[in-house]
């Protein structure tokens, strides 16, 4: 898988979790099997893709909690309404 798809990817699985198309463990599924994760290895230093891997891989988990903000914020990255980066997101998680 090239950054682009795996991009490709995240990007459809989050739109459909926030749209409520698909609820968190369909969400978590669809990670699992659609997406390698050697795959998001390869890219550690592409930090939207990896934060955005591990934010859904523990969407349900205890004690990690990923938001529907930060799920936001990965969603206008990815659709080009902003650049990544790990500060502003934070600020954009607790506004």
């Amino acid at each position: 898988m090239t950054k682009s798809d795996i991009e490709k990817v995240l990007s459809d699985i989050v739109n459909n979790f926030l749209e409520k198309k698909i609820d968190a463990d369909e969400t978590i599924e669809q990670l699992i099997t659609r997406i390698d994760p050697l795959e998001v290895y390869k890219l550690d230093n592409e930090l939207l893709i990896t934060d955005c891997y591990f934010a859904i891989k523990h969407l349900t988990e205890n004690g990690y909690e990923t938001t529907i903000r930060e799920l936001q914020y990965f969603r206008e990255c990815f659709a080009g309404q902003r650049l990544y980066d790990i500060n502003e997101k934070n600020k954009f998680i607790l506004d």
